[in-house]
Order: C-alpha cells, then structure tokens, then sequence
C-alpha cells in the first residue's frame, strides 16, 4: 500500500471537542441518519452556499475489470464510493478504487491519502468506511478473498489487517478452484465491544454465504455464521440448528432460531453444489446494551430457477438477530420463501429505534419495508413501497416470488409462474437507508419491472462461477420507468404520515434526517431538503449529476456546521470521477483564495468559492458557472434521474 502523507494537522484538528461528528454510516452504529445539529435549519438552509470543493483524480489503476474467470469486461467505477465521515474536524471517505482519503473539514486541503497495492478487483466499488476507536476500517478486496484494515485516523498507517476471509471456507462449492474475486467486501465492520462483525458479499457467485467476527486489537477469528448449509451433499436438517464455527476451528450446533417460517426437512436439496449464496450485503445496525448484531441477508443461487432448492431456502432473504459475542442467531424473519427470483434480498442498511421504550428494527428489502420487534423479531408493521400501502401486520403478499409468503408458499414451484414466454413482476430496487428523527420513518423507495425468460426445465447442468438468469431483460413494450416515493412513516404504527411520488426519479443511497428536515441526493441531479412535517421542498441545488448519497453532516475545527456531499462514479452518468462538496452557512465575506498541495502522485486542489449571501430561497447552482470555477471537466445533465441499477451489476 501506498501512504501519502501532504500536510500537518492544525492545533485542533483530530482532537476531541465537543462537536457534531458523523462517525459511521448512516451517521451512528442504530443507522437512524440523524444529526441532533440545530444550526442549519429550514429557516436558513437556502443561505448555505458552497466553500469547497475536493475534486478527485481519474482512476486509471485499470480501466476494466472481470466479474468472473470467462466474464464480460466492465468498466471500473469512478468518483467517490461511500457516504462522507466527519470526525473531530477531518472528513474521511473512500472512492471506488478503495483509495482512502482524510481531508481538513474546514479548507478541504489533503492531510493523507491511503492506496492499497495488490488489486484484485471484483466489483469495483465501495460503500462503506467506518471509523471506531481511532481507526478508518475499510473493506476492499485486494487479497481476493475479502480483506479489511484498520488506519490510523491521524496518519493513516496501517493498525490492524484481516485477510483471506473467504478462502479455505468448509463445504465450498468449488473445492480445489481458485475462488479469489468470487467474495467481494464492500460494506464496513460493525463493533461490540473490540468485536469486529463483517461480511463478505457472495452477490450471484455460487459460493457459501456467511456472516464472521474477528477481534478487532489483533485481527483472530472470533466466530463464522453460515447462513446456508456445505456443499456437495446438502444438510436435509439445516433448518433445525444454527452452525457456528469458532475462532479454533470448532463448530457449534446451537438450536434453531424461533422465526417467522417452519423448518422444512431437506430445505436446499440434495445438491448443495447447485445452489448457494444468499450471503449478506448491508450495514447492519448494533445494540450495545444486549450485544445485537442486526444482519441482513441476500437471495438464493441460482436466479430465476429453484429446481434444486425445494424448500424455504433459510437463511436466505432474512433478517438476522446474532449474539454478537458467540454468533449463535437469536431470531430470524425470512422475507422472501423460496424466492424464485433469487432477487428479493434483504440489503442496504437495518435501523434500530425506540418508539415507546420498545426497540424496533425498520429495514427494507428489496421490495418491501419492515419494523419488527428487536427483542424478537415479530412484525409489527409494514410498509408496500409498490403500492404505497401501509400494512400493518398483513403485508401484501407476492406468490409468483413468495414474497412475504411464508408457510404458504408453493415449495414445488420452480420457476416464475407466469403464462408468458418472459416473466414479469413489478418490484423495487429499494437499495435506500432509511432516516428516524425519534418521531418518524422516512424512506424513499423504487418501483421498477423486474422480467425474465421463464427457465422452464427441470433439471440444470452444474452451474458457472457467475449465472444471472436474465433479470431486466424485457422486451421493448414492457419496459417502465422507475418511479419512486419518498414516505413518512409514523413509527409506532407504521402508518403513513405524508409521501411524495415522483415520476421518472429514482433514488438510491439514504436519507439524512435533521432539525425538522429530510435531505435526500436523488438521481435527478439534486440535493433536496424537505419539510419533515409534510414532505414539501424547501431548498434544492442542482449538482450537474446524479447523487447517491444525502449529505452528511458534522462540525468542522472551528465549530461551525457543515454539509459534504460526495459525487462521481455511476455508468448512467458517464462515470465522471466527480468529488466531495463542502456546503456552510456565509460568513460576512470571504476572500477567493486558491490553496494547492503536491503529492508525489498528483496534484490536489481544493478550490474554496467566494459567494455572498443568499437573500432568499435559492434554486439551484448554474451548471456553466459553477463547474467552470471547480474545474469539472463533464457536466451531466440528468433528464430523468433513472436509477436502473441492480445489485448483480458493478454500478456502485
């Protein structure tokens, strides 16, 4: 790896104040998305204006990548990869090369950069860092089997180093074959006491889903969770237990978890060789006072065929209770039985809140959106993002997938049932955090067509390493623009306070929920702030591209409150290497001032703008002004905002 360290550190700067910080993803380890600030609010929010901006150099570490052995070629994403951190006056965020970097909040001048050497890049993009006990934890996939570090947050030396998490798993499906690429790290760890809680994603590789702990001081292996049972020979008793390896390579056989679907004799067959995955991609949520790892889990191998997955396939399309100290479950609540699709994962983020003095866990999936009970997993409400439905106890039920079907489900079916020679089913992409202000929920939802050839056979050869059964490709007069709904939900009763649907905008990323507002980054190229009481726009800036991420929100050295919104990457939008922005309220004037900083590898520069004070709502940035100051090279206008990602692809 390659550390450069550009400049010393102010006085205060990495000390510990009393500030606003946004330590984590999803802003604390409940992922509420919520700033307790009151600085910046619906009052003055349209005078914030734009201080600076650190723009990113393009990736040229390779300008392709290969999913698999025999893949297709994809570009490598560009441009910032994950949701802007601010801790005691540094902000620190990664891009899609896994390129680490710390930037002074308030000037926006590198302190250090990290570059990890030795790339073995799957998917090509990032999604979370997390900062704990000093330390940036990043994921990356370097060594090939999934791998995370531990940085320094003041100089961004290496602390601690977990390698090889997926390799030598038990009861692989590929024994022998080099399986570097086939797990990919994209998500940051979560921590219980110097537990380390992480995930390797196995996405739509036929490999064994697990979730791990390692001790986070010396980087041993605490435990391994395996969601699905060893290949070749399938468990036909895998639903009445919960297998757990420890650090010293015994294996526990705890009791079955109490959850919403019975055990079923022979769940996953009798050929484990054929089927697998369903490992986990999301941030989970912890609770330190009972030592709660909320986790969440993604569909069944293969796609769109479940000949040789006869049962409810546990613990795929789930969501997870694990004692965070001896990985045993404590509860699970599957979403999806038997998901013919293979696509209705459970992903993104879960939410932990208190409504009442009663914990709740508010998640989505990939089609549906949940609270349950987090003592016990029941459900208390639900949300149909589809139909904009609050429903309560009785969530709508899908049977053509087995969306939330549970025992009900047709076990013997195999493929999409429908008369068709395609199949259709509308759906949601759904990959969104969710924010909690300590009153509602708000969320922002897809609705897309998901369609695919029916696979009508009944018996299949050994599948490759990466098999996608044709999701998305419809025929021309099925095809739909995704919509999407941004929802407030009362959160003791999942009722509907207010929504707002919006036509041809998709949205992707998460929600920021502060001082009586809703930020959101949406795929039409703006920030927004919306009233939290109903939903109405108060302020918005064109950014020129589309958004993953909402701004987040932290104090910079001096105290004063700031925005950073990171931009860039994206196929839709021509990947442009894009940046971070840095938004604040004005002072009484400030001078144009240019600072550069050499590197040994590039040039960084961080422009900060001169700007008056706006008098009144502000409608936007001038594209041509704007990116001329800053220095973007490509400006992309974004028409419909149309965010056709899935997970399956390397679209970060």
């Amino acid at each position: 790896m390659t550390l450069l360290l550009v400049s010393a550190f102010p006085p205060t700067l990495g000390q510990s104040t009393k500030t606003f910080d946004w330590s984590q993803p999803w802003g604390d380890s409940h992922r509420t998305n919520y700033s307790p600030q009151y600085l910046i609010t619906s009052s003055n929010i349209y005078n914030l204006i734009l201080n600076w901006y650190y723009p990113l150099p393009l990736n040229t570490f390779a300008p392709f990548i290969v999913l698999a052995p025999g893949g297709a070629p994809l570009p490598v994403n560009q441009g910032a990869g994950t949701p802007v951190l601010v801790v005691n006056g540094i902000v620190y965020f990664a891009t899609n090369d896994y390129t680490v970097y710390a930037i002074n909040s308030k000037t926006g001048n590198i302190l250090w950069k990290f570059v990890p050497i030795n790339h073995v890049m799957r998917g090509g993009h990032i999604h979370t860092i997390t900062y704990n006990n000093g330390m940036i934890w990043v994921p990356n996939e370097f060594d090939g089997y999934g791998q995370f570090l531990a940085l320094d947050a003041l100089t961004g030396d290496v602390k601690v180093n977990i390698t090889g998490i997926g390799n030598n798993i038990p009861g692989q499906r590929y024994p022998g074959q080099d399986l570097r690429s086939v797990y990919t790290a994209e998500w940051a760890p979560v921590f219980y006491k110097n537990i380390a809680v992480i995930q390797v994603a196995t996405v739509d590789y036929n490999v064994r889903g697990f979730i791990a702990a390692y001790d986070a001081n010396t980087g041993k292996l605490v435990w391994r969770w395996y969601i699905i049972p060893p290949a070749p020979n399938c468990d036909p008793q895998w639903d009445f237990k919960t297998v757990v390896e420890l650090g010293n390579g015994t294996t526990v056989n705890y009791p079955a978890a109490p959850g919403n679907v019975t055990p079923f004799v022979g769940d996953w067959g009798t050929r484990c060789d054929l089927n697998g995955a369903a490992g986990p991609w999301a941030m989970f949520a912890v609770d330190s006072d009972t030592g709660t790892v909320f986790a969440k889990t993604t569909g069944p191998y293969p796609t769109w065929n479940a000949t040789f997955r006869p049962g409810p396939n546990l613990y795929a399309n789930s969501i997870v209770a694990l004692n965070a100290q001896t990985g045993q479950m404590k509860w699970f609540y599957q979403t999806t039985t038997h998901d013919l699709s293979g696509e209705q994962d459970c992903q993104w983020s879960s939410t932990l809140i208190t409504v009442g003095g009663r914990k709740l866990i508010v998640t989505p999936c990939r089609s549906y959106f949940y609270a349950l009970d987090a003592a016990t997993g029941k459900l208390v409400w639900s949300y149909d993002p589809i139909t904009n439905q609050a429903t309560g106890t009785n969530p709508n039920k899908y049977p053509y997938v087995g969306l939330n079907m549970g025992d009900s489900m047709n076990m013997t079916q195999k493929w999409m049932g429908y008369p068709e020679k395609t199949a259709y089913w509308k759906g949601g992409l759904n990959e969104n955090a969710p924010a909690f202000d300590g009153k509602n929920v708000y969320y922002w939802g897809n609705q897309n067509l998901w369609c695919s050839p029916i696979i009508q056979v009944t018996n299949l050869p050994a599948p490759p390493v990466f098999a996608i059964g044709g999701a998305g490709a419809c025929p021309k007069p099925a095809k739909v623009g995704i919509n999407s709904t941004l929802v407030a939900l009362d959160a003791a009763t999942g009722n509907i306070v207010w929504s707002k649907h919006y036509t041809g905008t998709g949205y992707r990323g998460g929600l920021t929920a502060t001082a009586g507002m809703v930020l959101a980054g949406a795929g039409d190229g703006n920030i927004y702030a919306f009233d939290a009481n109903n939903g109405n726009i108060i302020w918005q800036k064109f950014m020129g591209i589309g958004l993953y991420y909402a701004p987040t929100i932290g104090t910079d050295a001096d105290g004063n409150m700031k925005l950073f919104l990171p931009t860039g990457g994206g196929f839709f939008w021509g990947n442009p290497p894009g940046g971070v922005f840095q938004f604040g309220l004005p002072a009484a004037s400030q001078a144009v001032t240019t600072t550069s900083v050499a590197t040994s590898v590039t040039t960084q520069r961080a422009t900060i703008v001169s700007t008056q004070t706006v008098a009144g709502p502000s409608t936007g940035i001038d594209p041509g002004t704007f990116y001329g100051a800053i220095g973007v090279a490509v400006i992309f206008v974004i028409a419909t905002g149309v965010l056709a990602i899935r997970r399956r692809k390397p679209a970060s």
